[in-house]
């Protein structure tokens, strides 16, 4: 899992409001960084359990991704 900063609208953005950060399974955070166009992905930042265990886009929780990846 890692934890995404996310752009959002960019007419109402301004310098002082932070992004909002949301959790992603790392499959879904690398497909986003492939496709540059519909890359909302500002930056990452270290998986804190604290802010969910599942996947913001398709709703892969933290264990089911550490079975995927045998651990």
């Amino acid at each position: 899992m890692k934890i995404c900063r996310i752009s959002g609208d960019k007419s109402v953005e301004t310098i002082h409001v932070d992004y909002p950060a949301e959790v992603f399974c790392d499959a879904c955070s690398e497909l986003m960084e492939i496709d540059n166009r519909e890359n909302p992905i500002c930056s990452f930042l270290a998986y804190d359990p604290a802010l969910g265990d599942c996947c913001s886009n398709c709703g892969k929780s933290t264990e089911e991704e550490k079975r995927e990846q045998g651990l």
